[in-house]
């Protein structure tokens, strides 16, 4: 028996059919074998294993090495699952020649499973690498894992992610191993789900630690990659009868969604999932005094702070107005009038920006008033940077301007319903003029899906189809490959003559009235005309017509006449032209026949023998003549 052809895949037939991919490798390995990957051939639907399997050599010379000194045949131990007892008495048997519990195994080069050759079935080139995502999610995606890995050795790595002797993974939820449909062999990658984005934040930065991993963080030794995952890596199932094995449930990070079934986008995939109970975190509330007293210590720190320098401008999450209380303060004080007494000393006042808004003005002066001392209680602007002169700043300043407008617009018009006390006149605080910059419109729904046909609901602009109408509209958001796509005027106006198509198409209406072409291609009129004829077109020949009833039966038709009675028959004439008389025979004696050959009529189709005959006016048309004919059929076969 000669081996085939050398190949670095080497085929093992005859396995215990609990014989795992660990039991295999750990084999090979006692055997002094360098080996790339094991896989044992499984059934699609069980999963158990068919008996038979492949090994990956790191080459051909170690191939040939194993394969050579033991073909065709070698003696493989039980599995460990059979326990350490078994297999420590296959090896005491083999010592000693006596019969075993293992398995005869029969080995050869496999040109099946060599890459350079034809393959039968259909490649796996899914490695992870489109799952990739560019956003911070609370999922994230490991790749390189080794093919024995499972659920639980990427747990216990996610464990140690943060040291040792420090608790890692906090907040993880499940581990989702993808794996081959038919063999159920890992594809090397994984996703971690956890409970929000900090908790992945955090172990997807404890991972990238050179500190913490010097040789880079490791599932089972061996170097991994992390990030974060893609959202779209789950789609949602909405048809219940497309759901199997591979599908799980779905959550906010997983699918967008709760309550509903997910499955990973490659149809030739399963999982293998680790769930793993965790608390939801809880977001502290404070009370309404908790906030009040920490908004007003805010107030005061931000009062004694140092003004910052010209160059920088703070960042602002309320309106900003001018003050200009200064200068008109001062105003004032020339213009009132002597008073007695001790004069009052007024603190001078900074023209700057002011961080309260309308509402909390009182306030600002309730606090302002309470640290400077009682003779100076003067209401003075925060003191923050001054304005910086740039085209951002300035635009700003003229929508706050425009609002402050508006606002007061509104006031007086309600206050205008009402008449009010006069008061003196106050100064007018002057509005910064600032040139217009123009701004970008909202976009509105239409010009939103301006590129997308919301009845398909697919991007006619990227060449992708979505199951929602949210997910359409994230993708016109967020999507890079739109924002790219957008950049391109072409692409633009071919997406714009697809959107007009996919409308017009939607606008046509389903129903054709065949009938109203067909009158015009023949020149009908819609409607019938009228009957020319006059006496139909009457109507008392009509009344008349309906009154009259149903028309008389028909007369019956005349009795045959015999044929030696007809004289208009031919036959007739030819035998009196020849002499032949009524009521005598045939013949120069008048010794043949008298009577004429009666006719008959035979079925149609059929032979002369096959029925008898009928005679030609024996029976009358119509039912009678059935019932005539049917009762002398019965009598014949009675009396035969």
């Amino acid at each position: 028996m000669v081996p085939s052809e050398p190949s670095p895949h080497v085929i093992f037939l005859g396995l215990d059919p609990d014989f795992t991919e660990a039991d295999f490798s750990t084999y090979l390995k006692d055997q002094c074998c360098t080996v790339e990957s094991v896989t044992i051939i499984r059934d699609r639907t069980s999963g158990a294993s068919k008996g038979f399997g492949f090994a990956q050599f790191a080459s051909i010379d170690q191939a040939r090495a194993f394969v050579d000194s033991r073909f065709p045949f070698l003696q493989i131990p039980p599995p460990a699952s059979h326990g350490a007892s078994a297999k420590a008495a296959f090896y005491k048997a083999l010592e000693t020649g006596q019969p075993h519990n293992g398995r005869r195994v029969k080995i050869d080069y496999s040109q099946s499973a060599n890459p350079s050759d034809r393959r039968r079935g259909p490649v796996n080139m899914n490695d992870g690498t489109r799952d990739i995502g560019n956003t911070q999610a609370p999922v994230l995606l490991f790749r390189g894992l080794d093919p024995l890995s499972g659920p639980q050795a990427i747990a216990q790595a996610m464990k140690n992610s943060s040291g040792v002797g420090r608790e890692g993974a906090k907040g993880m939820k499940r581990i989702i191993l993808i794996k081959d449909k038919v063999t159920l062999a890992s594809w090397g990658f994984a996703f971690v789900e956890f409970v929000d984005v900090q908790s992945a934040a955090a172990v997807l930065g404890a991972t990238m630690s050179v500190q913490l991993h010097p040789s880079g963080f490791r599932i089972s030794e061996r170097p991994v990659a992390a990030s974060f995952a893609h959202p779209y890596s789950f789609q949602p199932l909405p048809d219940y009868s497309l759901r199997d094995d591979a599908c799980i449930p779905s959550s906010m990070s997983l699918g967008g969604i709760e309550g509903a079934t997910v499955r990973y986008w490659d149809e030739g995939s399963t999982v293998a999932i680790l769930e793993f109970k965790v608390e939801e975190p809880v977001q502290p509330t404070e009370s309404a005094p908790a906030l009040k007293e920490k908004k007003k210590k805010q107030k005061v720190d931000e009062s004694v702070k140092k003004p910052a320098e010209a160059s920088t401008l703070p960042v602002l999450d309320k309106p900003v107005t001018l003050s200009f209380k200064g200068g008109l303060g001062q105003k004032q004080a020339l213009t009132a009038p002597v008073q007695s007494g001790p004069v009052k000393t007024v603190a001078p006042k900074v023209l700057g920006f002011s961080m309260a808004d309308e509402e909390g003005l009182g306030d600002a002066d309730e606090d302002n008033d309470s640290l400077l001392p009682s003779d100076a209680k003067v209401f003075t602007a925060k003191k923050v940077a001054p304005m910086v002169a740039s085209k951002k700043t300035a635009n700003n300043i003229n929508k706050w301007n425009q609002v402050q407008e508006e606002l007061k617009e509104s006031v007086s018009a309600v206050a205008s319903a009402v008449p009010a006390p006069v008061e003196a006149p106050q100064p007018v605080r002057p509005v910064v003029q600032v040139k217009e910059k123009s701004s970008t419109p909202i976009p509105s729904t239409e010009s939103e899906f301006e590129y997308s046909d919301t009845t398909a609901l697919s991007c006619l602009l990227c060449s992708r189809k979505f199951n929602t109408l949210d997910q359409l509209k994230r993708h016109n958001k967020e999507s890079d490959l739109h924002k790219k796509n957008y950049k391109d005027p072409n692409l633009r106006e071919v997406a714009r003559e697809k959107a007009k198509a996919a409308k017009a198409k939607v606008e046509q209406p389903k129903y054709r009235d065949r009938a109203s072409e067909r009158r015009i291609m023949h020149n009908q009129p819609d409607i019938p005309l009228p009957e020319t004829s006059t006496a139909a077109a009457k109507p008392s020949n009509v009344k008349k017509r309906f009154a009259e009833g149903p028309p008389p039966p028909a007369s019956p038709p005349p009795p045959p006449v015999k044929l030696g009675e007809d004289t208009s028959n031919v036959g007739n004439k030819l035998l009196r032209m020849m002499g032949w008389t009524e009521g005598t025979g045939l013949g120069q004696g008048g010794e043949g026949r008298v009577e004429p050959i009666q006719t008959a009529i035979y079925a149609a189709g059929v032979g002369l023998g096959a029925s008898k005959g009928k005679e030609i006016g024996k029976y009358t048309e119509g039912y009678t003549g059935y019932v005539h004919m049917a009762q002398d059929s019965a009598r014949e076969r009675y009396n035969s």
